[in-house]
């Protein structure tokens, strides 16, 4: 797996990360940091602003679980100012969107306090090698 073609797999939610998913989660934002074929690195405070929600929730799971299914929205709308901004049909929120969707929609149907909190320590990871590999 490389960056191009990551995602986060629901089996990781019931366990903890092992070095070789760790170096994936790196590849993956190194490849959300950088422009290339002329795709606009996702920017930090598009990351920033999805991994602030998700704390949010975090922090009272219990009665806010139920708000899960708006960070797939989230996305969507983010995914679309992309899209519409752009002309591409494919953007790097577009990618972060594909990676996470499955993971998401998992929780969604089943949400549970440990799996959503593997899942925030892998946007985490995301978010950090993203600023650590020069997201802007």
């Amino acid at each position: 797996m490389n960056g191009q073609n990551f995602k986060i797999e629901t089996e990781w939610l019931n366990k903890p990360l092992d070095q070789k998913t760790l170096v994936n989660i790196s590849e993956f934002a190194k490849d959300l940091a950088k422009k290339d074929g002329g795709l606009k690195s996702l920017s930090t405070s598009q990351l920033r602003k999805f991994f602030g929600e998700m704390k949010r929730i975090q922090i009272d799971f219990e009665k806010k679980k139920n708000e899960i299914p708006k960070l797939s929205v989230l996305l969507a709308y983010a995914v679309g100012r992309d899209k519409n901004k752009f002309g591409k049909n494919e953007t790097k929120i577009f990618k972060f969107y594909n990676a996470l969707k499955d993971a998401l929609n998992s929780l969604i149907d089943n949400p549970k306090k440990e799996e959503f909190d593997r899942l925030v320590n892998i946007v985490e990871a995301i978010v950090a090698y993203h600023k650590y590999y020069g997201g802007k």
